[in-house]
């Protein structure tokens, strides 16, 4: 059952960063809030706040995640899309590079409205790497296959760090092949474009490997990245 989980609000400092791109998976949670912790190994940033015993949580129509959701800290509070950004490839995955704004033709609307719905938390998933911080189930409303494509998109507030997309078959199921990996360097829009080569896929599996908060999402079911 797809449910919503509470989190705690709390402070994050952070470069700011607009970019999209092609690879692979991420960790995340659906519900009507999120949990999110972490500051970077060099002390660029700084986060404080009430630590948090599992779940998330929302405030202002945002949901954070992270920080293994045990004894970690949230991350949450604005943030203005400016500033530059790369995104790498990997693991057979392109690569991407920033983006102005959300996938199309989906409708970016405020995280928690989607928690419960067609996003959901996953508390594991088979054959993601094992740094995963937080793991995201998006349910499709139709399969996607080779020739055929599917966008997601999240003003995210977030450090530096990496985000991924898989496939999978069923919710929360064991991941297929990647499809799209984002790398960030502060706040800003992510946005994945996945296009199956092998697979065709019910689910599609976004795992953070960093901390982060998500605002407004876009889901773009057969759709596409703006140009970067």
């Amino acid at each position: 059952m797809r449910g919503s989980y509470k989190l705690v609000a709390s402070l994050l400092l952070g470069a700011s960063v607009v970019a999209c791109g092609d690879g692979s998976d991420t960790n995340a949670s659906r519900g009507s809030g999120g949990a999110s912790a972490g500051s970077s190994a060099g002390g660029s940033i700084a986060s404080a706040g009430a630590t948090i015993s599992g779940g998330n949580s929302s405030s202002a129509g945002s949901v954070s995640g992270g920080g293994g959701v045990s004894g970690g800290r949230e991350l949450s509070g604005g943030g203005g899309v400016s500033g530059g950004g790369g995104v790498s490839g990997g693991g057979g995955v392109s690569g991407g590079a920033p983006t102005a704004g959300h996938c199309t033709p989906g409708i970016p609307q405020p995280a928690f409205n989607l928690f419960g719905g067609p996003l959901e938390r996953c508390s594991s998933v088979s054959g993601v790497p094992g740094d995963a911080n937080y793991i995201v189930d998006i349910a499709l409303t139709a399969p996607v296959g080779p020739g055929q494509t599917f966008a997601f998109s999240v003003d995210m507030h977030a450090p530096e760090g990496d985000f991924e997309m898989y496939g999978a078959t069923s919710e929360c199921g064991a991941v297929g092949e990647p499809l799209s990996k984002v790398h960030v360097t502060g706040d800003g829009i992510i946005c994945h474009e996945a296009k199956p080569v092998t697979e065709t896929y019910s689910h599609m599996i976004w795992v953070w490997h960093t901390a982060g908060e998500m605002k407004n999402t876009a889901i773009c079911e057969s759709g596409t990245c703006p140009p970067h």
